[in-house]
């Protein structure tokens, strides 16, 4: 299956719930269970603004993001 992304909207596959970040910061109990650390898998072209030019995404394909858990919509795929 192939998923797009449209416009400014990013897909990331979610890590297991870890502890430290790739740099080392420590996630305390709270913050581990509000946050998810995972990989940018998909980006759409950027936002499209008034002028109709569109803003490119200020994150790409394989970057490592911290998000908060109950933010976007969750998909599961085979």
């Amino acid at each position: 299956m192939n998923i797009v992304a449209f416009e400014d909207r990013i897909i990331i596959k979610p890590n297991k719930n870890e502890k430290t970040t790739l740099t080392g910061i420590i996630l305390t109990k709270d913050t581990s269970e509000q946050t998810v650390i995972g990989v940018v898998t998909r980006t759409g072209p950027g936002k499209l603004l008034e002028n109709g030019q569109t803003r490119p995404m200020s994150v790409q394909v394989g970057d490592t993001v911290m998000f908060l858990k109950n933010t976007g919509i969750n998909i599961k795929l085979d």
